[in-house]
């Protein structure tokens, strides 16, 4: 049975002014019943780009630079009985009647969130589109995975060997040189993500302290709560660049040390542990 709630596009922007109006003209043309955008604090013209939308975009303006996760968590409190798709700003949406496809979705009672297929600009699926819980062994593995895809760039052949020969091992990761396929997974990327608006808030939002892969934190508090996550490439978006895989090792770096400090050594090494000396806590609330 297809869900009946209104589908709400939302764009978190900061400094989007030239990727941003390709979106939005795609968005408007597949009839998403509201469309926001989550400014922080931009220093270009993104806030006047949407302001000339008037009309058909809804303007949400920060007023100091929070980051991506925080920014997101601006949403809620604006619509609550809807199916959040966001989607960032330096993406081009791929699919044909995307409200449709998120309408026919299964979003059961314990289905946290549904992440969309993340294209690379080569068309290819983004190596980290989705992945298994964050700990000692599957850091390692992700190491592989990017070595793999590296290698790719420069020569195919041998990488897509690599990777089918691997697949055993990286079974957890997409396979970026096969078809890919829905399946349920520890995390998703939240760059092309389906939520419901009140589960979004009854996670309580993203933890601000995280500036980066804050996907990761907010998959372990909602895996401890039981609920599930799924991928479905029939949400398809391209990503302009590369970079995000490429050039943000500080900040990878910087979520991994905050990673430890909030769950603790044990989470990262036996996850499994960690959870039992965490015990199910309630839930905070991490929107302002």
């Amino acid at each position: 049975m297809k869900n009946k709630l209104p589908i709400v596009a939302v764009i978190p922007t900061y400094n989007a002014a030239n990727t941003l109006p390709r979106l939005l003209d795609e968005l408007i043309r597949q009839k998403y019943d509201k469309i926001f955008v989550i400014d922080d604090h931009s220093t270009d013209n993104t806030v006047e780009v949407v302001k000339s939308y008037e009309g058909k975009v809804q303007l949400i303006e920060g007023e100091e630079n929070v980051g991506s996760g925080a920014n997101r968590n601006r949403i809620i409190g604006h619509t609550d009985k809807a199916i959040l798709h966001f989607i960032d700003a330096d993406m081009q949406l791929l699919s044909r009647n995307t409200p449709q496809i998120i309408r026919s979705l299964k979003l059961a009672n314990n289905t946290a969130y549904v992440g969309g297929l993340i294209r690379n600009p080569n068309g290819e699926q983004n190596p980290f589109n989705y992945g298994p819980r964050a700990s000692l062994v599957t850091t390692l593995q992700s190491w592989v995975q990017y070595a793999i895809w590296f290698l790719g760039r420069y020569f195919r052949p041998l990488a897509s060997i690599l990777q089918t020969s691997l697949q055993p091992m990286l079974h957890n990761w997409p396979n970026i040189y096969r078809k890919p396929r829905p399946r349920q997974t520890f995390w998703a990327a939240e760059s092309n993500m389906v939520i419901k608006a009140e589960m979004y808030e009854r996670l309580g939002g993203y933890d601000p302290i995280f500036k980066y892969s804050e996907i990761t934190d907010f998959s372990i508090r909602l895996h401890r709560l039981g609920l599930k996550t799924y991928f479905n490439p029939n949400i398809d978006a391209l990503h302009d660049t590369i970079d995000n895989i490429l050039y943000r090792s500080p900040e990878k770096h910087a979520a991994f040390l905050k990673h430890i400090q909030k769950h603790g050594y044990w989470a990262f090494v036996i996850p499994k542990v960690g959870d039992h000396l965490a015990g199910r806590k309630t839930q905070k609330r991490y929107h302002r």
